[in-house]
């Protein structure tokens, strides 16, 4: 009795496994390709940066309470990680990091916020000196 299988029949069970697999990575790709974006959750509870929150009149306001962004507009590569690890050594919490939109022209730093008068903006100016407005 020879255990052997057919060279003929071997090439046929080789192709039709690749085959199946081929077609279930193709159905795979097709549903992960057509599946509806998740909408991001930017500033809701699960992502963890810029929530929203109330303080109470009289509360204390401290770095670790300010979300801060920071964004490289200079030609010196990785200066944005480094002054956000530099603000982070300093108490604030960590939001985003990066390059500034393509055209920037910053001279110095810039604290944008859409409101210059608060308070989580006089604690980061607190930190920073003055800087441009």
């Amino acid at each position: 009795m020879n255990d052997t299988i057919d060279p003929r029949t071997r090439t046929a069970i080789t192709m039709t496994v690749l085959v199946v697999l081929l077609l279930g990575a193709v159905v795979w790709g097709w549903t992960r390709l057509t599946a509806p974006i998740p909408a991001p959750e930017l500033g809701g509870a699960s992502s963890g940066v810029c929530t929203p929150r109330d303080y109470e009149a009289g509360a204390t306001l401290t770095a670790a309470d300010v979300v801060v962004n920071v964004y490289n507009a200079s030609g010196r590569s990785g200066l944005a990680q480094e002054t956000m690890t530099a603000l982070t050594s300093r108490g604030f919490a960590a939001g985003n990091t990066g390059n500034a939109p393509e055209g920037s022209e910053v001279a110095r730093v810039e604290i944008r916020a859409s409101n210059i008068e608060s308070t989580a903006v006089g604690i980061l100016r607190a930190n920073l000196g003055d800087p441009s407005w």
